[in-house]
């Protein structure tokens, strides 16, 4: 049975229901934002069931999509074609990763398991098991060599991502891990346990740092687009940034909920944060939240590796929504 701490910790990957929601544009005039500025539709993809969760190939193309039933889908977001259904989880899929080199999809799953799939055709290439405990979060290093499982059993397991072999596991206990993620460089990788952000080096597995200063639950770990930064969002409404290199503390944003996940812009000077149900946009200088702007509710979110394009799931009428970040969030 899940208890509502559980169900806290996993509503950021796989049941993030929405009953209405805003994207919330800041702008560092102060002002209101212009039309030019805010996002721009550009795909929608209807489905038959709401995803929980996607990601983004590393070119922005294909998209894959997780389902409750265990399913996952491979769309071609150009044409709005369905490529493949993968078809191997016994149980809700909780979280997606793309290879950087786009040929593989790592999956992790309620059913304690990940699995590693060819893109092209759907063959399923390794199922990674080990874990006494659902698959919080997934994630490939940045050099296709290795992958991480981050696991409510306390653990992260990294495999190697050609053989499906376990190279190292990360003591978290007593915490649950909920996310992780690898640095730009492949040899570093952050997680998410309890209220601390930790950093790993790899292969070796050796501890390099504990970052404390949340008060509630870390739930979301990312690494900046130029890897100086990681970013963190916490239970104690709070998201995070700190320098890569060591954990020290940078920036501290107070929201006016739970935030879930959090996205820097290639400048690093505006925050994109999933709040569940609505997507805020923060400027990192000062903190500053401006005007609301009413949209359709998102389950899921996820940005294109580059942050050029935002694709959220809507609840009410099982679609993905694709939207063009504007030039403010890109170049400002």
């Amino acid at each position: 049975m899940v208890n509502l701490f559980q169900f806290n910790q996993i509503s950021r990957k796989i049941i993030q229901v929405a009953l209405g929601s805003f994207i919330t544009l800041l702008m560092f005039s102060g002002c209101a934002l212009p039309a030019p500025t805010i996002p721009r539709l550009i795909h929608t993809l209807q489905l038959s069931d709401s995803a929980l969760h996607l990601a983004f190939s590393a070119d922005g193309n294909p998209l894959a999509l997780a389902f409750k039933d265990g399913t996952i889908q491979i769309w071609d977001v150009n044409s709005n074609s369905l490529m493949n259904t993968l078809e191997a989880h016994t149980q809700e899929v909780t979280d997606l990763a793309f290879s950087p080199n786009g040929e593989q999809l790592i999956s992790g799953s309620l059913d304690k398991t990940a699995k590693i799939w060819q893109v092209s055709d759907g063959k399923l290439l390794h199922t990674l098991e080990g874990h006494e405990d659902v698959v919080s979060s997934v994630a490939f290093s940045t050099n296709n060599e290795f992958v991480a499982t981050g696991s409510w059993d306390a653990k992260v397991r990294v495999w190697s991502a050609d053989s499906g072999k376990l190279v190292t596991t990360l003591d978290h206990y007593p915490n649950q891990v909920n996310d992780v993620a690898f640095s730009l460089e492949g040899n570093v990788l952050a997680s998410a346990a309890g209220m601390s952000l930790y950093l790993w080096e790899l292969p070796s597995g050796k501890q390099l740092g504990k970052a404390e200063g949340h008060e509630g639950v870390v739930n979301d770990v990312s690494f900046s687009s130029d890897g100086q930064q990681i970013i963190t969002t916490g239970s104690d409404n709070t998201i995070r940034t700190w320098q890569a290199k060591d954990g020290t503390a940078m920036t501290t944003i107070k929201s006016p909920g739970l935030p879930y996940q959090a996205d820097l812009n290639p400048q690093n000077t505006v925050l994109a944060v999933n709040m569940g149900g609505s997507i805020q946009f923060w400027q990192v200088s000062n903190g500053e939240l401006l005007r609301p702007l009413a949209t359709a509710g998102n389950e899921a979110y996820g940005f294109t590796p580059d942050k050029s394009k935002l694709a959220t799931s809507v609840v009410n009428d099982k679609t993905i929504e694709i939207w063009q970040m504007p030039p403010i969030f890109l170049n400002q």
